[in-house]
């Protein structure tokens, strides 16, 4: 079975975020972890809060998976749910660091990171959200 699709897209080429398709979690995690597997590189993973400044009552989950031999990118989203998700670091190295700053971020926790501790020890952008539990 082919892992499922995301936007192809060339580098510098503007689309609108709602042509990102959005995957169940399952979806997403083996899209991201395939494109490990074939050496693609990660350029970016990233969270946003989409029902408003920083309050928003769920968090969407970007990636931007880039193909070094045909310059072309490949684009998904999901929806963080009950603000936990599973960790890709063990099965895929390289987001190590971008699931420490989205649990940072946006106050997600991340299930099964190796090394989950904060970036830059900032509040979470969305008001009474804390991944690590501390006082907020």
């Amino acid at each position: 079975m082919s892992p499922p699709a995301g936007l192809a897209v060339e580098n510098g080429e503007a689309v609108l975020v709602s042509s990102v398709p959005e995957m169940s979690n399952r979806e997403f995690r083996a899209l991201v972890i395939d494109a490990c597997r074939r050496e693609r590189r990660v350029s970016a993973l990233f969270a946003d809060s989409r029902d408003g400044e920083g309050g928003g009552d769920h968090v969407e989950l970007y990636a931007v998976l880039a193909e070094e031999d045909t310059a072309s990118l490949l684009l998904a989203r999901t929806r963080i749910e009950a603000d936990v998700f599973e960790s890709l670091t063990p099965d895929c190295p390289q987001v190590h660091l971008f699931e420490r700053e989205i649990a940072e971020q946006y106050g997600v926790r991340i299930e099964g990171h190796p090394w989950f501790k904060p970036v830059r020890f900032h509040a979470s952008y969305r008001s009474g959200r804390d991944a690590w539990g501390g006082a907020l």
